[in-house]
């Protein structure tokens, strides 16, 4: 029975963008649940679906009017349910329908946090036939990064390991130098030196014959000098850079990102500036997180708690 001229013929616009990076996925696929349950998004299908465009809006249209979840994810197998590890989106409120239309919905989409698992070791063929104790170093073209730790990975295990017969000098006559840590990975294949560098200077790393061998006891064929030099200030680019009307309350934090990983995060001042020194050359990408948990990183959305409950 007809209850109005307006029945199933209501509209819904919106647009859906990745937290992250602020970009669309147009694989993406927009859902209206009339079940207002928390779990109905993984129990049953919705009641409307659409997709988004290359820019990320979606529309409906031939709605009822009523109350709605909207919810948009990544559905690769025809379900249109959740199951917690897809690409996900969810309005925090319900959604409307009426004959006056809503104003368009924006949702944010993430990509939800997997526990990390412990690695398995890796296993490592043995090459009996060589006879010396082979690693690399992570100098690019005999030069050291001031902001990064020297390496040295070997290719196999090591079965010993001595830091007192490795010298790291800044001078020819090889006298020690001060305030350089050497660790090994839990993985036995990974020395990695960390120290604060002096720019624009040769450094000298001296390996003892028996500093490391490996499962095999193997080691290096004889007393070995690594000689390297650390890059210039002038080698990396810095910015200033001053905020206007920025909310201090809401804890704002800078994200600086290269490509998909956050490489630095600074909580702004009271002074509302920041200046970012010793940065690579390179395309880097700037936003601002309300720091709500204060953790000074950007968290990947989270709809249901530990508890079962909507966040």
């Amino acid at each position: 029975m007809s209850t109005g001229s307006y029945i199933d013929s209501m509209e819904l616009s919106g647009r859906v963008k990745m937290a992250k990076t602020n970009k669309a996925d147009s694989t993406l696929s927009v859902m209206l649940y009339s079940n207002l349950e928390d779990s109905a998004v993984m129990k049953e299908r919705p009641r409307y679906v659409t997709r988004v465009d290359s820019s990320g809006i979606f529309f409906f249209r031939y709605l009822a009017p009523g109350k709605y979840r909207l919810f948009a994810m990544k559905d690769e197998g025809g379900s249109y349910m959740y199951n917690g590890e897809q690409i996900f989106a969810f309005a925090d409120s319900l959604v409307t329908v009426a004959p006056e239309p809503p104003a368009p919905v924006m949702l944010w989409a993430y990509q939800p946090e997997k526990p990390k698992e412990e690695s398995e070791p890796e296993e490592i063929e043995i090459d009996r036939k060589e006879k010396r104790l082979k690693y690399k170093n992570s100098l690019e073209s005999g030069k050291q990064d001031l902001l990064s730790a020297f390496t040295m990975t070997f290719e196999n295990p090591l079965k010993t390991f001595d830091t007192s017969k490795i010298l790291l000098s800044m001078d020819s006559t090889l006298r020690r130098a001060n305030g350089y840590k050497l660790t090994l990975d839990s993985t036995s294949r990974i020395v990695t030196m960390n120290m604060a560098w002096t720019p624009d200077t040769t450094y000298y790393l001296v390996l003892e014959k028996d500093f490391a061998s490996d499962s095999i006891d193997r080691q290096i064929v004889r007393k070995d000098t690594v000689k390297f030099r650390t890059k210039s200030l002038d080698d990396y680019g810095q910015v200033k850079i001053a905020f206007v009307d920025i909310d201090l309350d809401r804890n704002p934090v800078l994200l600086i990102n290269q490509g998909d990983a956050t490489i630095n995060s600074f909580a702004i001042p009271a002074n509302r500036t920041i200046e970012l020194k010793l940065y690579n050359p390179g395309d880097y990408d700037m936003k601002i997180l309300y720091d709500t948990n204060k953790n000074l990183k950007w968290d990947a959305g989270q709809f249901f708690e530990s508890d079962g409950s909507l966040s």
